[in-house]
């Protein structure tokens, strides 16, 4: 039971890493002095479009590690076990 609670909570911790990190840094950037003139419709669309990559890029990865996560600790209680 124990290992479960330590193991769900080191995945909901990199879950919650992966995923924060990229929004905090954009508010971090849209609120610094570099922020310049509003961006035009099409400049706009393009931001947008390379914004949700990035993202989805983010969470594929963030996904990949959390499944090799899973299976290394799963082989390291498997072998425990026997």
């Amino acid at each position: 039971m124990n290992q479960k609670f330590i193991l769900l909570a080191l995945i909901f911790s990199l879950f919650a890493s992966v995923t924060l990190s990229p929004a905090f840094a954009e508010i971090e950037f849209d609120s610094g002095p570099l922020h310049e003139k509003p961006l035009d419709e099409r400049e706009q669309e393009d931001q947008d479009t390379a914004d949700i990559w990035m993202y989805a890029i983010a969470l594929v990865a963030g996904f990949i590690i959390i499944r090799v996560a899973f299976k290394i600790i799963k082989k390291r209680i498997k072998s425990k076990k026997d």
